[in-house]
């Protein structure tokens, strides 16, 4: 199939054999839909178990409610305001996954997962691709900030009305999935990497 006859979350999805001898693509699950669905989404991921909700003050007053009601058949450790990741690993090993709500929680979960070897679902409030996809997250540690390498989330679920600028928002998703894209493809549809064209 052609790639532009490919859904963004396709897309998102695409992954190649490199004449590099990697393979490459695939950075994250993208998906839309509203929050109070995210459950059907999670489940392909973290079947049950214990979710920690990392987020902000003011993002989970915002949309927490709805957040909890949408995954209540699992158990949910909240985690509010971090302002030191190292307070993340009070939590016990039996937890199956992280929910980072806003993307400001994001970098947290995303070091919190790949250190734990869990899966990290981050539901952006805000698109910016180098806090969700960045081969590095910058963390607090100490009362200084720390970057660490760290896998990008599992699943990127989209919910336009938690974005600010709903529509210019759904605009940047789309072409920054493309530009990824653009990337790694030349334009006759052939797979490229970037060690082999720079």
């Amino acid at each position: 199939m052609h790639l532009s006859a490919r859904s963004v979350e396709e897309l998102s999805e695409l992954t190649y054999e490199c004449e590099c001898g990697k393979r490459h693509g695939g950075f994250a699950r993208l998906r839309f839909g509203r929050l109070s669905a995210l459950s059907e989404e999670i489940n392909v991921f973290v079947p049950l178990g214990k979710l920690v909700i990392l987020a902000s003050g003011e993002t989970f007053l915002r949309c927490g409610s709805v957040l909890r009601e949408a995954l209540r058949r699992y158990k949910l450790l909240t985690a509010l305001d971090v302002t030191d990741v190292s307070s993340l690993f009070a939590f016990d090993d039996g937890i199956a996954g992280v929910v980072a709500l806003g993307t400001e929680a994001a970098e947290l979960g995303r070091y919190f997962a790949g250190v734990r070897n869990l899966p990290c679902i981050a539901i952006p409030d805000v698109i910016c691709s180098e806090r969700l996809l960045g081969e590095t997250v910058d963390v607090p540690l100490g009362g200084k900030r720390v970057v660490y390498p760290a896998p990008p989330p599992r699943l990127i679920y989209v919910d336009v009305s938690l974005l600010c600028g709903a529509a210019e928002a759904y605009g940047k998703i789309c072409s920054w999935a493309l530009s990824l894209l653009d990337l790694r493809f030349s334009p006759d549809d052939q797979p490229r990497c970037g060690e082999l064209y720079e």
